[in-house]
């Protein structure tokens, strides 16, 4: 309660300031707006989940009572003992048992409850005779959610029931989104046979155009997790010819179990060579590396056992030229024309909402892009025929504070978050990092994006003015969001390289938002086929054109090809030539920066 009230007082008194800075306090304001609902609506789940698991304990206990006293399990009886216990629960008794042994919801509050297979039998057969379920389609949709997430218990009556909601729910002239999602996920989740019928019904819940591109992503990222759970690997060959290119994001423990399922199949005439071979090409649509072991099992049960690759070895590729050493094949990666898309659409997302409020209510942010674009943008659309204007960006603010271990120390005690450095320390951090890598040298034309307060940074200025024709400097105003400049001024060319250690994950989210979510003027009238998927283009681009700094001062360049199973044509043998990224050293921060070795495979 005290928070909640500290919180009013707080927005109350930023109103009032608002009346007098009414431009300079909105973003503040909105900010303390949303930090303080976050707060409050975390504190309301916090307790739903509290009371779900008195509730869940509660009839636990009854239930396991019951059975070591060898009665019945009444829910007339379990009902009135809650109520002696003030366990208080709404009219719609059912569902608040669903709430209440919803696998993810316990998991969340208890990880090691399991549910009983004879408690769970009893609950189900409790619901299922809900007058609620009968009449009204959405509940029994939940319903189908609760029962999937118990497979091992499910008897033929209760897939069949899921089955049932499933044709039913496909057949709808009006489909609601979260509604389709939930019916797929539990069709596909409760066993093989459904996920079967999932797959065949995937048309049909796709016959409304409205959502129709975003529920389609979805609904295939459920389908192959399936597929590969309950190891339909046929099923899962003509699944991904179809629907490769829109899985997304999938992480390296899927793409191990990807590979398990596929060295597990056995050859016949429904799964032969080529149809393995297919595999691997839908692998490469995955964009991702192989953790060591996932490796091991790819070479020798999939590559040499069933195969017959003779020819498999470790190579070191160049990072820049991308040719390999043994078979002499380039490994790619964007070109031209994923490039010009990526960088058509990039403006109008990297710049979001609350950045064009900037813009356009304070005239400074205005004329500073106006300034930007001048300044840093290439005249011509030709940038292959023509040299980038900048070779390299360097996020000023990034590199200095994050090689900086100068932190003034709190001696008041007031700072919660917020970390001070020495400006001589991250002053020399920066100058010294970009002089002992020989970045003048290195690159012909640097642009150095920092903060107005890098005024004062005498050191800086200084390396400056010593290399005027390599370093422009551009100082933004100090609550500008400089990320955006610095990507937006790096996509100006194709060539043109970052020096900064961030992830632009926030970055990347805009991207993969637009992709699922955003508008598309298509002139096609498939607009599946049409739309680019901006989200893998843009990480595609990023880890190729970004420099990263390492312990110390060293810098880690890029590999300028992409990080997936490249597939080249073999003139001399069926097989094709493959190359294999492999995760060397993991990254501990789950940030996909790995570090990557590459396998050759040819069969000469």
């Amino acid at each position: 309660m005290f928070n909640i009230v500290v919180g009013r007082r707080l927005i109350q008194k930023w109103q009032s300031l608002s009346i007098f800075w009414p431009n300079h306090t909105t973003t503040i304001y909105s900010s303390i707006i949303r930090t303080f609902a976050a707060s409050v609506s975390k504190r309301i789940e916090e307790r739903k989940l509290g009371r779900l698991a008195v509730l869940r304990n509660a009839i636990n206990e009854i239930y396991v009572s019951s059975v070591s006293d060898s009665k019945s399990f009444d829910w007339h009886d379990v009902c009135k003992q809650l109520y002696e216990r003030q366990i208080h629960f709404p009219t719609n008794f059912e569902f608040a048992l669903l709430s209440a042994f919803d696998v993810n919801k316990v998991q969340m509050y208890d990880e090691q409850y399991q549910l009983d297979a004879d408690l769970f039998q009893k609950i189900a057969n409790f619901v299922a005779e809900s007058e609620t379920l009968r009449s009204n389609k959405i509940a029994s949709v939940r319903f189908c959610v609760f029962l999937s997430q118990y497979p091992q218990y499910l008897s033929d009556q209760q897939l069949e029931f899921i089955r049932q909601i499933a044709l039913s729910v496909a057949e709808d002239s009006v489909q609601i989104k979260p509604v389709v999602i939930d019916i797929v996920k539990a069709l596909a989740q409760s066993s093989a046979e459904n996920c079967r019928l999932a797959c065949q019904l995937l048309p049909r819940f796709l016959a409304s155009r409205k959502h129709a591109f975003s529920l389609r992503l979805e609904l295939i990222q459920i389908l192959f997790q399936s597929l590969i759970n309950h190891q339909l690997s046929e099923e899962l060959l003509l699944f991904l010819r179809e629907n490769s290119p829109f899985i997304n994001d999938i992480d390296l423990t899927t793409v191990g179990k990807l590979i398990s399922l596929i060295a597990k199949t056995r050859l016949s005439r429904k799964f032969s060579r080529q149809n393995l071979i297919e595999m691997i090409k839908c692998l490469s649509d995955l964009h991702t590396p192989l953790l060591a072991d996932d490796m091991v099992i790819l070479v020798d049960k999939l590559l040499k056992q069933k195969l017959g690759y003779q020819n498999i070895q470790d190579v070191q590729i160049d990072p820049k030229k991308g040719i390999c050493p043994c078979c002499g094949n380039q490994l790619t990666g964007l070109n031209n024309e994923e490039f010009y898309q990526l960088k058509h659409h990039f403006k109008s997302i990297i710049f979001d909402s609350n950045d064009k409020y900037m813009m356009d209510n304070l005239t400074e942010y205005h004329l500073q892009l106006m300034d930007f674009e001048t300044k840093t943008l290439i005249d011509n659309d030709e940038v292959n025929n023509s040299k980038p204007r900048y070779d390299l960006i360097v996020d000023g603010l990034n590199v200095s504070y994050r090689r900086s271990k100068s932190i003034v120390n709190d001696k008041t005690g007031l700072r919660t978050f917020a970390k001070v450095y020495k400006v001589k320390d991250i002053d020399n951090q920066i100058v010294t990092l970009m002089e002992q890598n020989r970045l003048t040298y290195r690159y012909e034309r640097i642009l150095l994006i920092g903060r107005q307060h890098m005024k004062s940074w005498f050191q800086l200025r200084r390396m400056c003015q010593r290399h005027p024709d390599r370093i422009d400097l551009s100082l933004l105003l100090d609550r500008t969001r400089d990320d955006n400049y610095i990507l937006y001024a790096a996509i100006q060319h194709p060539h043109t390289m970052i020096l900064s250690s961030d992830h632009f994950k926030d970055h990347r989210n805009k991207f993969t938002d637009w992709y699922r979510n955003g508008s598309f003027d298509s002139q096609n009238n498939d607009e599946n086929e049409s739309r680019p998927n901006l989200g893998l283009l843009f990480k595609r681009w990023l880890k190729s054109r970004q420099i990263r700094i390492e312990q110390g001062m060293m810098l880690r360049y890029p590999n300028q090809f992409d990080t997936k199973i490249h597939v080249h044509h073999n003139d001399e043998s069926k097989l094709p030539i493959l190359h294999i990224p492999v995760v060397l050293v993991p990254d501990p921060y789950d940030n996909d920066d790995h570090k990557i070795g590459w396998i050759c495979a040819n069969q000469s």
